[in-house]
């Protein structure tokens, strides 16, 4: 199953169906009105949270490439290694 902003892309969605039928199986999609950019749904929430006054005081840097795997190598930019 493909979700979120990346499936509402046609290229993409096209190529996995291709890719589906030679491999014999069928993708499923989200109806394109479910596939809404996951950056836009964080801001709503964050302007919503700040509207009622609901603002947490983290002590965190951000950082654009956060990983999950605290022991997983440092990676600048879109995935360039250093």
């Amino acid at each position: 199953m493909l979700l979120g902003g990346v499936a509402a892309n046609h290229s993409i969605r096209r190529s996995l169906d291709d890719l589906s039928k030679k491999n014999n199986f069928e993708p499923i999609f989200s109806d394109l009105k479910f596939c809404g950019d996951n950056a836009a749904m964080i801001a709503w929430t964050g302007i919503q949270r700040y509207k009622k006054k609901l603002i947490n005081n983290l002590n965190v840097e951000p950082k654009s490439r956060w990983p999950l795997d605290k022991s997983a190598p440092y990676m600048k930019g879109p995935g360039l290694k250093l």
